[in-house]
Formats: C-alpha cells, sequence, structure tokens
C-alpha cells in the first residue's frame, strides 16, 4: 500500500490554502451525500470544500 502521509500532511494544505487565496473563503475536509444515486445514499470524502459547500474539490 502506498505511503499517503506527504500528500496528507503537505500537499492537502497547500492545496486548501491556495483555494482559500483564489476563492476567499475557507477549505476543508468533508464527508458528502453522494446525489443521484439509487438505493441507499452514500457519501464521499473529498479533500477540500468550501465553507459555503457551492465548491467540492
Amino acid at each position: 500500500m502506498a505511503d499517503t502521509r506527504y500528500l496528507k500532511s503537505i500537499v492537502e494544505d497547500h492545496v486548501r490554502g491556495w483555494l482559500k487565496d483564489k476563492f476567499g473563503q475557507p477549505f476543508s475536509l468533508a464527508f458528502l451525500t453522494l446525489t443521484g444515486m439509487q438505493g441507499t445514499p452514500k457519501t464521499h470524502e473529498f479533500d477540500a470544500v468550501s465553507q459555503d459547500r457551492a465548491i467540492v474539490c
């Protein structure tokens, strides 16, 4: 299995900071419900979601 600690600790924080500068609001990790699914609704962990939840990365 790949070691993703560097991505989680350095790269994702850098990307969230860039997104904050670009869009003027903080971004954070969030679990969101996927829409359009048949059956039981599913959730997915997104690495960068804007505070107002309008932008998901």
